[in-house]
């Protein structure tokens, strides 16, 4: 133990130093380093360059009176290294005096042996370790209680209490004092039982019990009385700590009694709210996310009873046995859906066992969430609707009779009040005239007012003369306004109803012959070219049998109209190849007196087939009643062929489309899928059935590739193709895929582009692989770019820092080493005086050393992140006060500070450790950079939550270009470097203004000042 040690031998005498060697060679320490040095001068020039040795073993006759200092010295530079002294028989006074200055032991050479030296040399190490030891446990044992101190008085929300285990306060806290109405002087040294704050006296002797026997007292819900004798309601808990002068109790109460309160009036709230459900008919009950029964009314448990004969309570499954599988399956579905987050309302059935009838009622759902809106239950609310849906149906059935009745006359019915001019209508008027059936809307006025105005005189003298003779029917044909503003002819009928011979109310309806007017007026404008068209012609009576055929029908079908005559088109013109269920769609068709249009396969009288497109329509006399029909023909043989080649055509092609080896899609103009192949469906999982009519853009692309896919669209549809586009979408299960796609444009029979066409290949997997081989390249420049700017930032601060030691730390080093050898050459000569102020010279050089140092180190700390925060209150005007002396102090008073404040709240929560070495930096920096300029200002206000100081100097300035790097590590102006500085001390302070979440800034104008302005939160 101890073997590779260094000792420090200083001894002048060299039969000594053989001795104390030739000694050791023979022990563990034979390969311990040996420093030797013939005088204690010697022996303080070496530590100054080596801080560390383990023993100093020295000769007693090398000190002398004059030594002493140096002796000092030597112990001052190595504090924790032991000291062993070796002395003769007559210099034990000598000896007592060394040990006094801070030797551990001595030892007579005259009985100097291997096991006095080896034994000396290990307790004086063993002893000095000792004392380290206990030293550090001290400062940490000091440290923890201060730490204990602060969160003790400066806990925000807890009132703390430390007292005896028999119950006299030592120690409280402000929140303590303030919840029971304290002041300290009234607290501190008192019993317990004195201030009667325990309702409950024997509860604190209980806890404190139960802390003795090992037991913990936690958060326990106790009444203590305030100063006004006011009961609180606290949440207390109690702990042993040991302090410094013993263990001692701790106490901890947070003040409940808000809560307690509103607990008490939620448990009165629940109680009424229980009474209010109970006696509710209708059926209310909770359940939990494990459709267990919460809470239930009666009306409730008295259905389970009779439903299912069965004792319901809380806590049970709601699914129980008892229900019959469908039932619980309808249940399960309606529970799976309000757990979901779901809020429904639906109507069920339950068959009643009493009456064998169903019963119906009305369900309502609503989920139950936490505080942190997470579903925990359902609440579920069943209302008994057997009668109201009883009188909706029978309600229903008269409207659905009245709506039949009126919709088989397929007329616009109306009654009209002569009295108040209302007139009402049924839906026919929505029907036929596209008018709202509103009756509160329509008056007489308006009716006459649509009537068109050719035609409105003639009826108003028309119903004028009918209602003057005292007739009770009335009928006109007029054109009547639609509400799209177009025109239908109808044809009115009315009854007039008299009371003592005055019109009182008409009644009647307006019947549509909009078409059979119109088709009228055609047939008669048909008739003038009938003759001249191409188109085959015929004319029917209403039983459809042939009346007429043009000059084309004749030439077509080789048939003369003296031949045909009083036959049907069916018995002439249809043949084996007919198809029937096109003449049945004919027949359906005309036996319903509407028009029609078909394409049908016909045969000419010489047994040759022709394709006909034939548009039949019926024409209708003034009573409305069917007179004709009118067959216009059209020979599309030519057309048909054309088009089967065509289908033949289409049908390969769409083959092909359908099984290729591709991915093949098709869009509209608007962007809808209109083709959809095979590998298609495989490869987005979507059916055909399911795309067809979806935006692409919804159905397969993800909203970032949206722009970029839509500008390829519309690319392509503006009639420029695209070939190897890489297509982003997402499939079905919700994997993202790319296709190669090749795309272009669509267009119709007259060249218009009517959406596109697009064939793609499968590349995701190639994809993936280049897009990886692309992150690893991009990954591994990123590093390799980054390493490289770290270790050029490093050789730049590195240069810095060995450029700020060689030219710092040499001015005082020369100082120190100049001042000693000024004392050492010439301490005979010297006053005590002057021997001090060389001293003090070299004292305040070290200092000046030691703080630049620290400088580095606090850096060093900010960078790495390792500067903790801590926050405390503090009162800003003690502050600043403290600051301004300090800084004063250290300069000796050579500058003037100038403080103002103007706060709306002078104490403020920081860490005021770092605001401190802010605010020592820029002081000590405003007077350092103001030569000849004794005035220096400290200015401060508050903004809203926010500090603002500035610190301003009317001394060297900042040039403009060196502002930007003015916070840098290492960074000095270049107009101050006659001054001393490590250029760490503005970097440090932005460290910690960032740490404290503040902001710094400067401005400057060289020869005129500095300012620099900082910004802290104040909470």
């Amino acid at each position: 133990m101890y073997r590779n040690i260094t000792i420090l031998l200083v001894e002048d005498n060299s039969d000594d130093v053989v001795l104390v060697q030739s000694i050791l060679k023979d022990t563990e320490y034979v390969s311990a380093r040996m420093i030797l040095k013939s005088s204690l001068q010697e022996a303080v020039d070496f530590s100054a360059d080596n801080p560390w040795v383990n023993v100093i073993l020295f000769g007693l006759d090398i000190v002398g009176d004059e030594g002493i200092d140096m002796l000092r010295q030597l112990s001052a530079a190595y504090p924790i290294s032991p000291m062993i002294v070796l002395t003769q028989e007559d210099d034990d006074e000598m000896a007592v005096q060394v040990l006094r200055e801070g030797a551990q032991n001595y030892i007579n050479k005259q009985q100097l042996n291997q096991r006095i030296l080896r034994r000396a040399i290990l307790h004086s190490i063993e002893r000095n370790e000792n004392l380290l030891k206990l030293k550090n446990a001290y400062r940490a044992l000091q440290l923890s209680e201060q730490r204990f101190a602060r969160l003790f008085h400066f806990n925000p929300v807890a009132g703390l209490a430390l007292a005896t285990f028999d119950g006299v306060f030592s120690e409280v806290n402000e929140i303590f004092l303030k919840l029971l109405g304290y002041t300290r002087e009234e607290v501190i040294g008192k019993h317990v039982h004195e201030l009667s704050i325990w309702r409950d006296p024997d509860l604190r002797e209980r806890m404190v019990a139960m802390l003795k026997q090992g037991e913990e007292v936690r958060n326990k819900e106790v009444q203590l009385y305030t100063k006004s004798r006011r009961i609180i309601d606290v949440l207390f808990s109690m702990d042993i700590v040991e302090m410094e002068n013993g263990p001692m109790v701790i106490s901890t109460a947070n003040d409940i009694t808000d809560r307690v309160e509103a607990e008490k009036r939620l448990r009165e709230s629940e109680q009424s709210l229980d009474i209010l459900i109970n006696s509710s008919p209708d059926q209310i009950w909770l359940i939990d996310y494990e459709l267990k029964l919460v809470k239930a009314n009666k009306a409730f448990f008295l259905a389970v009873k009779d439903a299912y004969n069965i004792d319901l309570k809380v806590g049970d499954f709601i699914l129980f046995s008892g229900v019959p599988d469908d039932k619980k399956q309808q249940w399960m579905q309606y529970y799976s859906r309000a757990l979901a987050g779901e809020y429904f309302t639906e109507e069920y059935e339950e068959h009643d066992p009493r009456s064998e009838q169903n019963t119906c009622f009305e369900l309502t759902m609503n989920p139950v969430y936490n505080e942190k809106r997470q579903v925990i239950g359902a609440g579920c609310f069943s209302r008994e609707i057997t009668l109201r849906k009883q009188t909706e149906r029978n309600i229903q059935a008269v409207n659905e009779k009245y709506e039949i009745l009126s919709r088989a006359t397929n007329d616009a019915v109306w009654d009209w009040s002569l009295v108040d001019d209302k007139v009402t209508w049924n839906q026919g008027l929505e029907v036929i005239f596209g008018y709202e059936k509103r009756s509160e809307q329509y008056t007489g006025n308006w009716w006459l007012e649509n009537i068109h105005e050719d035609d409105r005189l003639r009826v108003i003298d028309e119903l004028s003369s009918e209602v003057t003779r005292g007739e009770s029917n009335t009928s006109a044909t007029y054109r009547f306004r639609c509400a799209n503003g177009t025109y239908k002819y109808v044809f009115s009928r009315g009854y007039i109803l008299y009371d003592g011979g005055r019109p009182v109310r008409m009644i009647g309806a307006m019947q549509d012959i909009d078409i059979l007017t119109r088709a009228n007026n055609e047939i008669r404008r048909l008739s003038l070219v009938a003759s001249a068209t191409d188109s085959l012609v015929t004319i029917l009576d209403e039983d459809e049998y042939i009346e007429w055929v043009n000059e084309s029908f004749e030439k077509l079908t080789g048939y003369r109209l003296f031949e045909i005559q009083d036959k049907k088109l069916k018995d002439i013109l249809n043949g084996p190849e007919t198809d029937g269920a096109t003449l049945e769609r004919i027949r359906k068709q005309l036996d319903a007196c509407v028009p029609v249009t078909e394409e049908i396969l016909n045969y000419a009288k010489d047994g040759r087939k022709f394709w006909m497109k034939i548009n039949i329509n019926p024409v209708f006399d003034q009573r409305g009643k069917l007179a004709k029909f009118i067959a216009v023909g059209t020979d599309i043989t030519i057309l048909k062929e054309y088009e089967r080649n065509i289908t033949t055509i289409a049908k390969e092609l769409s083959d092909l489309i359908e099984n290729a080896n591709a991915v093949i899609f098709g869009i509209d103009a608007t962007g809808g899928v209109n083709e959809w192949n095979t590998l298609a469906v495989s490869v987005t999982g979507y059916s055909k059935e399911y795309a067809a009519g979806k935006k692409l853009l919804e159905l397969l692309v993800s909203k970032e590739d949206w722009e970029d896919t839509e500008l390829m669209m519309r690319s392509v549809l503006q009639g420029f193709p695209v070939s190897h586009y890489e297509f982003p979408m997402v499939n079905r299960a919700g994997n993202k895929i790319i296709l190669l796609l090749s795309a272009t444009p669509r267009r119709n029979a007259s060249g218009e582009i009517t959406g596109l066409l697009a064939v793609g290949q499968d590349i995701t997997e190639l994809t993936h692989y280049r897009h990886s081989l692309e992150e690893k390249v991009k990954e591994r420049t990123h590093k390799l770019q980054a390493a490289l700017e770290k270790e050029k930032e490093l050789v730049t601060l590195k240069s810095r820092f060995a450029s700020m030691v060689s030219h710092e730390f040499r001015t005082p080093l020369a100082t120190i080493r100049l001042s000693v050898n000024h004392i050492k050459k010439y301490k005979s000569r010297m006053s005590p005086d002057a021997i001090d102020s060389k001293i003090k010279v070299v004292s305040e050089q070290v200092d000046h050393m030691t703080h630049m140092l620290e400088e580095v180190l606090t850096l060093g700390k900010a960078e790495e992140s390792k500067i903790q925060i801590s926050k405390r209150k503090v009162n800003i005007e003690t502050f600043f006060a403290g600051i301004q002396e300090e800084v004063e102090n250290i300069f000796k008073h050579s500058h003037t500070i100038h403080r103002t404040l103007d706060m709306q709240q002078y104490e403020i929560e920081t860490d005021v450790d770092l605001l401190r070495n802010v605010f020592i930096n820029l002081l000590s920096n405003a007077i350092k950079f103001s030569p000849g300029k004794a005035d220096i200002y400290l200015e401060g206000h508050q903004e809203d939550k926010k500090l603002i100081v500035q610190v301003r100097d009317e001394g060297l300035g900042i040039p403009e270009e060196e502002l930007p790097k003015i916070f840098d590590p290492f960074h000095r102006g270049t107009n101050v470097a006659t001054i001393q500085g490590t250029g760490l001390g503005l970097s440090i302070v932005k460290k910690a203004v960032d740490l404290i979440g503040g902001e710094v800034t400067v401005s400057s104008k060289p020869g005129e000042g500095t300012v620099f302005t900082v910004t802290i939160p104040v909470g």
